[in-house]
């Protein structure tokens, strides 16, 4: 009955209902607490902390991303660990907790090699984003390594922002096109709201950037 609730859940996401999606894991989550199945209670709470993120509750997702990183513990999967540990680090940085994301982020990398390469764009794209401030040198350096991967659309958006910064404004807007491009579907809307945010509080600040409108 967890996994039909699971199942379920996930199916929601073609017709754009998160909360739905939340609403039938929450009820999966209730049935799997009631059996020793790790592997099922891991992948909910794995998908809660994901969908919470996206949703922007934050510390919410903490919450489940934490549960998950147990249950991945008991399960000696570092595979799923390292998981759980990026989507810590990406709602600490949601919530301006850059040390926190730090801590979670380091003992991602030290997991790195027991990732496939699809994982470890988002692990490289956090980098980035925590390094965007502190060095922005390599921050581009983790960002390009995210790219150089996946085009992931926070990846171009927190590069194009580094470039700006540098007044390297047809950068810019090059990463600006091709977030955009990457940002069409459900799983991708939150991030595509915010770089259209972005990119008109620039085109305001800057005229030569592009129109606000």
């Amino acid at each position: 009955l967890a996994r039909s609730y699971y199942y379920k859940g996930v199916a929601f996401l073609s017709s754009h209902n998160t909360p739905q999606t939340i609403i039938l894991l929450k009820q999966a989550e209730e049935k799997a607490n009631k059996t020793n199945n790790n592997l099922v209670k891991h992948k909910i709470c794995e998908k809660l902390a994901y969908y919470n993120g996206e949703s922007h509750e934050n510390e919410l997702a903490i919450i489940y991303a934490k549960k998950a990183l147990s249950i991945a513990s008991d399960l000696k999967d570092e595979e799923k660990q390292a998981v759980a540990l990026q989507y810590m680090s990406s709602d600490y940085l949601h919530l301006n907790k850059i040390d926190s994301a730090n801590i979670c982020l380091n003992k991602c990398i030290s997991l790195l090699n027991s990732m496939p390469d699809e994982g470890k764009p988002y692990i490289y794209t956090n980098l980035g984003r925590i390094y965007e401030k502190i060095d922005p040198q390599l921050a581009k350096l983790y960002l390009k390594k995210a790219l150089a991967i996946k085009g992931l659309p926070y990846a171009y958006k927190t590069l194009s922002m580094i470039y700006l910064k540098e007044d390297s404004v047809e950068k810019a807007k090059e990463l600006w096109v091709k977030a955009l491009n990457r940002t069409k579907n459900a799983q991708n809307s939150f991030v595509r709201i915010d770089i259209l945010t972005v990119m008109r509080q620039q085109s305001l600040e800057r005229k030569d950037f592009m129109q606000a409108n």
